[in-house]
Order: structure tokens, then C-alpha cells, then sequence
């Protein structure tokens, strides 16, 4: 989806018809997502899904332009609950 659609979804599930407080919505919704993350590493939302930070080792890269290993990484993980994806179907 497109990032118009999303909040154009959003507001309408929400009866917002400001765009601009759907967006600060959204921004705040993921500033707090990664200052939790920062802070424990591990966040649960009940019936939503678990975000989680993993440690992505460096990897040998080869390319045309040469060989080169790439440098550790953080990512962010999150995986479904069971609940919340019965719900979305």
C-alpha cells in the first residue's frame, strides 16, 4: 500500500478527517515503538504482535565493484500474533 492510502484508510477507521493529526498519530505510534526498543530491546502489544531489535552479523559481500564484507546491523523484527491475523482475514 501506498502511504496516502494508509492514512486515508486510517482516517476513516478513526473519523479523523485532518490528515495532518492522522500523520502526527502514526509518527508518534512509532517514536514510542523505538524508544521502548531502544530502552528494552523488546516490545509486546496484546493481540497485535511483538517487535524485537536482532543483531545482523557482517557478511561477505561480492560484487562487481569488489569484494567487501558488510558491517554489523540492527533490525528490527515483528511477528504477527495469531489473534490479530484470524482478525485481518
Amino acid at each position: 500500500m501506498i502511504r496516502y492510502e494508509i492514512e486515508e484508510k486510517l482516517a476513516k477507521a478513526l473519523r479523523i478527517k485532518d490528515l495532518t493529526k492522522v500523520n502526527s498519530k502514526i509518527k508518534n505510534f512509532w517514536e514510542a515503538v523505538y524508544e521502548v526498543l531502544n530502552e528494552n530491546g523488546e516490545l509486546t502489544i496484546e493481540d497485535f504482535g511483538k517487535f524485537s531489535i536482532n543483531q545482523v552479523k557482517p557478511k561477505k559481500v561480492v560484487s562487481f565493484r569488489g569484494n567487501y564484507i558488510s558491517k554489523p546491523n540492527k533490525k528490527i523484527k515483528f511477528m504477527v500474533n495469531p489473534k490479530f491475523r484470524k482478525r485481518v482475514k
